[in-house]
């Protein structure tokens, strides 16, 4: 008899993101958060920073999720922060591993794929440096605040007026 496969089984965000895919090394790993470079990097610098416990695409974010959580500090970073605010904290994760492996984290280009264009139906934020060395078709792949790639500042925004 088959058994019903669960959402995080299905899901290969999830699988990495615990530990369970042994193709996959983590550059960072906390209790929450994980980040890994991207299978087919646009920069030398290319990373997907996802929460551990299975969150949608970006689309189905709701208000709800600015608040959820509990209180937290995150070490290898050196930031505290108070509240599991997904979107917020990806942003700061990628941020720190952008920097952690030699990038630039304040030239770098921060967003998620927007439905249909994403692949992975897991919460992902991509992490990019240098943006400005990425080649043509990365750059429309890419490309801040279109239809299909929007910026963390954009998704905020989003969440702000629902």
């Amino acid at each position: 008899m088959a058994t019903k496969q669960s959402e995080t089984d299905r899901c290969v965000f999830c699988r990495i993101a615990s530990g369970v895919d042994d193709s996959t090394t983590l550059v960072y790993d906390d209790d929450d958060f994980a980040a890994f470079r991207d299978l087919r990097p646009a920069a030398e610098h290319h990373y997907l920073v996802v929460p551990k416990r299975h969150v949608g695409n970006p689309k189905t974010l709701t208000t709800a999720d600015r608040d959820l959580g509990r209180e937290r500090k995150v070490e290898q970073c050196g930031y505290a922060q108070r509240r599991y605010r997904p979107v917020k904290n990806l942003l700061k994760v990628g941020k720190c591993v952008v920097g952690k492996q030699g990038g630039n984290p304040e030239a770098s280009r921060y967003g998620f794929h927007w439905p249909p264009f994403n692949t992975v139906q897991h919460l992902h934020m991509h992490a990019i440096y240098p943006p400005d060395r990425m080649g043509f078709f990365a750059r429309l792949a890419y490309r801040p605040d279109s239809l299909w790639f929007v910026t963390v500042d954009w998704l905020l925004n989003r969440l702000e007026s629902d």
